[in-house]
């Protein structure tokens, strides 16, 4: 089962909760971090994110140099839209900070405005991946953890947290407001991952068609 998860938070015991759990106290924990999430899947470990020059596509041309004049048009298509979501996701991660993920900031820094819908995406992206590789059948992908403390720029949203948005005026006409843009926002990134599923074709329908999809 892989765990996937977005912000990283540290509160107390919040930064060890976990989405799942393989037994009695032997936790999964999510992993938060592109540039992990995409070696644990590609097996690449042995070069830094940072400069980094080569793609992972690389260790694999003679291989595919032999297997695409045997393919069809349609399989060539499909083989060349693999690859090029491949090379694309490698370019995203390597844009991010090179600092991204090295320190979990305190919940007190005003100044933890990253990019967190960013994030996301990315990580939409590499959890499709392993579904539509067969590299595992279930997964649960977390995209903020349920107190959580981050703010939300990218909404307008930086005076309070999350959290705190829920305690504050909550009922007001305008804690109302924000109660629905931070929610719409989970459901666009929802929607988000439902498409990328939806585009993958597998067998007589798609990734999605053959998948069951919970939303929390």
């Amino acid at each position: 089962s892989l765990q996937v998860g977005v912000c990283q938070e540290s509160h107390g015991e919040n930064i060890h909760r976990n989405l799942s759990w393989a037994g009695y106290d032997r936790a999964l924990p999510p992993e938060m971090i592109p540039q992990n999430l995409f070696d644990r899947l590609f097996g690449v470990r042995d070069q830094s994110w940072i400069g980094r020059k080569k793609s992972v596509l690389d260790a694999v041309r003679e291989d595919l140099g032999d297997l695409q004049p045997a393919l069809g048009q349609a399989d060539r298509h499909r083989l060349d839209e693999h690859l090029t979501s491949v090379r694309e996701l490698e370019r995203a991660i390597a844009s991010l900070p090179s600092d991204y993920g090295k320190n979990v900031k305190e919940p007190e820094d005003v100044a933890d405005l990253t990019d967190y819908p960013r994030i996301a995406k990315i990580q939409s992206d590499l959890v499709v991946h392993a579904l539509a590789s067969g590299q595992t059948r279930v997964a649960s992908y977390m995209l903020t953890k349920c107190q959580s403390l981050v703010r939300l720029p990218w909404l307008g949203y930086t005076r309070l947290r999350h959290h705190d948005y829920t305690h504050t005026n909550a009922e007001s006409p305008e804690g109302q407001r924000t109660m629905r843009d931070i929610c719409r926002w989970h459901v666009q990134e929802f929607a988000y991952l439902l498409a990328k599923m939806k585009s993958v074709q597998e067998g007589d329908g798609t990734l999605l068609d053959h998948s069951c999809v919970i939303f929390a």
